[in-house]
């Protein structure tokens, strides 16, 4: 997840927006600690030190206004908690929300 962070420039507890390919729709991301793990017995547990990243998202959709301007609502929520689950996310959002479209 580190990498991902750096090659966006993603700061703890900052809103950031990234557009997702092929759509109108964008996604809000903050950067959070995360305080879970799971023990040697499989179990989840809550540290009291942060034990690694987690990207809480937002689908943000547009809406034109009645005077033209455009507003952004959240769509659908959601928690991101590798890098892998990152890219697999925008890929299939680009390519759900673009069939949607089409259909």
């Amino acid at each position: 997840m580190e990498a991902l962070i750096r090659a966006y420039g993603w700061e703890i507890n900052q809103q950031n927006v990234l557009g997702i390919p092929n759509t109108e729709n964008v996604l809000s991301i903050i950067l959070e600690y995360s305080y879970y793990y799971r023990d040697e017995n499989g179990r989840i547990r809550r540290s009291h030190t942060p034990t690694g990243y987690v990207l809480n998202c937002a689908i943000m959709t547009p809406t034109q206004q009645p005077d033209g301007s455009v507003v952004f609502s959240p769509a659908m929520y959601l928690n991101i908690n590798s890098e892998e689950e990152f890219y697999d996310f925008m890929i299939e959002a680009s390519k759900s929300i673009n069939l949607e479209k089409s259909i």
